[in-house]
């Protein structure tokens, strides 16, 4: 996986999973990029990730939620936050009334996020989610 040398890039949710399960096909590529200081690049999430993870945890791994919201908790400890500025909610509806194709509106919110923070690089399994959403570079871990 190339990156861009000193950039910032958001870590999507799916990578936090696939880092938790010892099953998973991505399971080592993802604990590389949680686990390893690359030099070149800075790793973050957003807000919206956590909360993701907590749901994800809950609903289809059936973690108890005190023990989901640890798991994102320790997550958000390592790494730096981002959250929705004053401005992200108006770049969403801007962002959803372009698009001509079905995209979630959770992705959408989550690339407005970014953008509205100075952040226009993903890593994730799902680049075809955050195709056309004016992010500079996604880079697909299942590549």
């Amino acid at each position: 996986m190339r990156l861009t040398s000193g950039e910032k890039y958001l870590v999507d949710t799916n990578i936090l999973i696939y880092a938790l399960n010892k099953t998973s096909s991505l399971y080592t590529k993802s604990r590389k990029i949680l686990e390893t200081q690359n030099p070149e690049a800075y790793f973050i999430i957003a807000q919206q990730n956590l909360v993701e993870l907590t749901s994800v945890l809950t609903k289809q791994y059936k973690v108890s939620l005190k023990e989901a919201v640890n798991t994102a908790r320790a997550f958000s400890e390592h790494f730096e936050v981002i959250t929705p500025m004053r401005d992200t909610w108006e770049m969403f509806t801007h962002m959803a009334e372009r698009q001509n194709k079905q995209i979630a509106p959770f992705d959408i919110f989550l690339a407005a996020t970014m953008l509205s923070n100075g952040v226009e690089r993903i890593i994730t399994a799902n680049s075809e989610d955050f195709k056309n959403l004016g992010l500079r570079e996604i880079v697909n871990l299942a590549d």
